[in-house]
């Protein structure tokens, strides 16, 4: 009888070393972020002396577990905390979820093989790199000289560089996408354990403390972690009661969350950076320059339109050059992707994009939101559901000055359309986003705001003004063909006419543009400008022009084009 008395106060001492609680935590702040979400969690517990366990449970399953941070308000220290998965047993837990969790748990260890494996190749990678680099710092020589290699060494070291890297990049390639099948059927094992469990059953979160004390007390715990089904999209309501006031801008959040818990009563915070990127320093490497070496797919130079190789004596390294015409297409490209969006109202373009270009362009504006990112506090207290519709929560309003032009570009659109311009609006920490436009109390239509433009003005369009009408005709008076010698010369002319029914005057901005030949053979000349600011390098024509009240005014401009009359030209 003794000895049972010890063995129990033993086991209470133990008990009481080492309490468990489990506490259910309240959600308290919330800071969204465009992929993400920080959560942070209150709670207060009685714990014992000595060590217990405190246990944050019925958590979003969703959770970031290198994220979790705690903060303890009391004379008590953190011993350890931890996130893990609870999955409650119960009676009508089907036993195929244990079957599909064993499997996840071996489709686990596969996976961290790849991501072990693609490591090893990565290292090897860079030591066949810097060992290539060596041996052409030691061919070139500080000097000049050259190397005891022999041309057949070093086309069997270059062959050997290609196949080793061209077999390590399939590889790369090979593991990449075993790894994203594994993690779309270990996503799919995760929603067959979800279709199967009952729905009493629910796969949960929960934080693990281990907390020591040197007396009981009351103590009140913030745990702080980050989630992944959470998501935010910013979007603006624009609205302005004439040309005389200024614009309204309500600046709106969309968000979204799937966690699993309702937010009830929350403080929301948006941000605009991504707390996944990897914070890594970069670190960089030494850069060799030396001669450059091509060799075709039988270790001899190679022959194509895309390269010119260069006599030189069987001693030196063979090199190449580029021609200009791949390097001009290049430069085409990369200034056609520079045009800002005032640049693209200018040429005509459509200040609403396609949904698909729409949806890149922002997914790559959020990919680098780091790079100015901003904090944006939610008035008020809000309440999310976790069922994955959009909550839209209002954030601030600001009435900004702003000036207004009429713009048109009758060879694209028959209309006159009112910009809104406005000047240092950084300040506002606009987001790219779609924008529901209201002109005197009516909905114009919807845009797409762009600040991530060059352009030192933001443009917004408040749509067509319909008492003011615009036309541009072909000048058949003027417009003629003939054949001059072994050329056609044409000339090309145009009458645009505006007309402003309103009872003010209107200041209209008219665009129109005049061809760039791609052809030393096609020469394009301009012949009557009527008045036009005439922007060369673009073709651009560009009239400011000041219409009275139930007046209309005329313009024309002409232009010829010469080229041999054996051959025919297009206008793009």
């Amino acid at each position: 009888m003794k000895r049972i008395l010890i063995v129990c106060v033993v086991w209470m001492t133990m008990f009481r070393a080492y309490a468990e609680n489990r506490v259910n935590s309240t959600v308290k702040e919330v800071t969204v972020y465009l992929n993400g979400a920080k959560l942070m969690t209150t709670a207060k517990v009685k714990v014992e002396k000595g060590t217990s366990e405190v246990i944050f449970e019925n958590l979003s399953p969703d959770f970031y577990a290198p994220s979790l941070q705690v903060k303890i308000k009391g004379d008590a220290r953190l011993l350890s905390a931890k996130f893990r998965s609870r999955y409650p047993e119960t009676p009508k837990l089907d036993p195929r979820i244990k079957i599909i969790q064993d499997s996840m748990v071996i489709l686990g260890d596969i996976l961290v093989g790849y991501t072990d494996e693609k490591d090893v190749i990565a290292g090897e990678e860079n030591m066949i790199k810097i060992d290539v680099q060596k041996i052409g710092t030691a061919i070139s020589g500080p000097s000049g000289t050259v190397s005891t290699l022999s041309m057949t060494e070093m086309k069997e070291m270059l062959t050997f560089y290609r196949t080793r890297i061209l077999e390590i990049k399939n590889r790369w390639r090979e593991l990449g996408i075993k790894e994203r099948k594994l993690n779309q059927e270990l996503a799919s094992m995760r929603q067959r354990i979800s279709n199967i469990a009952s729905p009493e059953v629910k796969v949960t979160g929960e934080i693990a403390l281990q907390i020591n004390s040197n007396f009981s007390q009351e103590i009140e715990l913030d745990c702080i972690y980050l989630i992944t089904s959470a998501s935010w999209v910013p979007m603006y309501d624009i609205s302005s009661e004439g040309t005389d006031k200024p614009v309204l801008l309500t600046y709106r959040g969309g968000i979204r969350q799937n966690s699993g818990f309702d937010w009830k009563e929350v403080t929301l915070k948006l941000s605009t950076s991504n707390p996944f990127l990897n914070n890594s320093r970069p670190v960089l490497n030494p850069a060799y320059v030396n001669y450059r070496v091509y060799y075709g797919g039988y270790g001899g130079p190679a022959k194509d339109n895309l390269a010119t190789i260069s006599s030189a004596p069987s001693s030196a390294m063979n090199t190449y050059t580029l021609k200009n015409e791949d390097m001009d297409k290049e430069e085409e490209r990369g200034r056609y992707k520079s045009l800002s969006l005032s640049d693209s109202i200018s040429l005509g373009l459509s200040n609403q994009l396609r949904d698909q270009d729409e949806v890149q362009y922002v997914q790559e504006v959020l990919n680098n939101a780091n790079a100015f990112s901003v904090l944006l506090d939610v008035p008020l207290q809000h309440s999310i559901s976790a069922n994955g519709e959009e909550h839209i929560v209002e954030v601030e309003t600001h009435e900004i000055k702003a000036l207004y032009q009429y713009h048109a570009v009758p060879k694209l659109d028959p209309s006159v359309f009112l910009l809104a311009k406005i000047t240092d609006y950084g300040q506002y920490n606009l987001m790219p986003g779609n924008a529901n436009i209201f002109y005197q109390n009516t909905l114009i239509g919807q845009s797409f705001i762009d600040p991530k433009t060059v352009a030192d003005t933001l443009l917004l369009s408040f749509g067509r003004d319909e008492n003011i009408t615009i036309k541009r005709v072909k000048a058949v008076d003027v417009t003629s063909a003939k054949i001059i010698g072994t050329n056609r010369k044409e000339t090309m002319a145009f009458d645009i006419t505006v007309k402003n029914n309103k009872k003010v005057a209107a200041s209209i901005e008219i665009l129109d543009q005049i061809p760039i030949s791609r052809n030393t053979d096609i020469v394009v000349e301009t012949e009557e400008l009527g008045g036009a600011e005439y922007i060369k390098d673009y073709g651009k024509l560009l009239w400011r022009v000041s219409v009275p009240p139930n007046s209309s005014k005329k313009i024309r401009f002409s232009y010829t084009i010469k080229y041999p009359k054996d051959k025919q030209i297009d206008i793009q």
